[in-house]
């Protein structure tokens, strides 16, 4: 039996090929400016701080670095503080903090406040980009990711059927939201690939 290619096929795998070498030469750029080198070692458990402290919001979270991400972790709603929780600088020793989520709640004497306080009034200040690596052991290590907008435009909307007030019978009305303050996962879990990976 024969195999025949197309010219389409041809480019298609060459794309494939070229474009898998292109990620790797990427996320080695990025995590060296993104992911600490100890990151995953001595059992080490990366804290999530995210902004959401609603429990479905806090359960999706959970669920995609539950499927993307192969390191030890722990996502900390945004009303739970991280030094009050998470004592231990041995097994906590990073943070990745999503659409700036820390505040001045999460900093109760454990972790380096440097970046985050300003020394001259002593006002909190949020650091870094949307999506950063704060190292609560050191007083300057921050990886950036330099992504600036983590949000995704989500659209949801209802219909339901309402009398006409005329004896015609129903009438059905839609009414579209659009959410703004949604995290844009897809971008996350690029970041988690490097993590991985690095």
């Amino acid at each position: 039996m024969k195999l025949k290619f197309t010219t389409t096929t041809i480019i298609l795998l060459l794309l494939a090929c070229y474009s898998d070498g292109y990620c790797q030469k990427n996320d080695s750029a990025i995590a060296k400016v993104f992911v600490p080198q100890d990151l995953k070692t001595n059992n080490k458990i990366l804290l999530v701080k995210t902004n959401e402290y609603k429990r479905r919001k806090v359960i999706e979270c959970k669920s995609q670095f539950r499927k993307n991400y192969k390191g030890l972790f722990q996502v900390v709603p945004g009303n739970v503080s991280m030094d009050s929780a998470y004592a231990d600088l041995n097994i906590y020793k990073y943070v990745l903090v999503i659409d700036g989520a820390l505040s001045k709640e999460d900093f109760n004497g454990i972790s380096n406040r440097e970046l985050f306080f300003d020394q001259k009034d002593s006002s909190f200040t949020k650091r870094g980009s949307s999506l950063y690596i704060f190292d609560r052991s050191s007083n300057h290590a921050l990886y950036e990711s330099g992504v600036q907008n983590i949000h995704a435009k989500s659209v949801s909307g209802y219909s339901m059927n309402i009398g006409t007030g005329s004896g015609l019978g129903m009438r059905k009305v839609r009414s579209v939201t659009t959410d703004y303050d949604a995290i844009n996962y897809n971008v996350v879990k690029m970041y988690i690939r490097v993590m991985n990976n690095h």
